[in-house]
């Protein structure tokens, strides 16, 4: 039997928060972990080390630069893989962000197929045992979202 996949998503916004966290169980086999604040994912994070990180830009305590610097400096979840969601104001944090290595970013208001189809890519390079019957097909998404790295 695969290990189950680990998920946290930093969001400080309960209605995005728990968007994602519906979407994200609903598609894949996975467990969703919640972070309010910058400071607490932190902790999450070392204390979890999920498959991936679902990080917001703007969050109380720590924001989203600072959450990833301090994951990048540690050698324990350094490879962790990042999406960055920020809505379309953020672009200039993004982009410093994507320096300091994300996989991808999701733009706010979130659009299911593209979250499905983005995520469920990183965790399939991520995680092998991860198979397309766990994730639905992404159907077209039309979309101006663009890849960070």
């Amino acid at each position: 039997m695969a290990e189950q996949i680990h998920i946290l998503v930093i969001e400080d916004d309960d209605v995005s928060r728990t968007l994602l966290h519906r979407l994200l169980t609903r598609r894949f086999s996975c467990k969703v972990h919640e972070a309010r604040n910058g400071r607490e994912g932190l902790n999450m994070i070392r204390g979890l080390k999920p498959d991936l990180v679902l990080l917001d830009v703007m969050l109380p305590e720590l924001d989203g630069m600072g959450v990833l610097q301090a994951i990048r400096s540690d050698p324990a979840v350094a490879r962790l893989p990042v999406v960055i969601v920020s809505s379309a104001g953020d672009r200039e944090a993004v982009t410093k962000m994507a320096g300091l290595g994300i996989q991808d970013y999701l733009l706010k208001p979130f659009k299911a197929d593209l979250v499905t189809k983005r995520v469920g890519k990183i965790l399939a390079g991520v995680h092998k045992s991860v198979q397309k019957s766990h994730v639905q097909q992404p159907w077209n998404s039309g979309t101006t979202q663009g890849k960070a790295s």
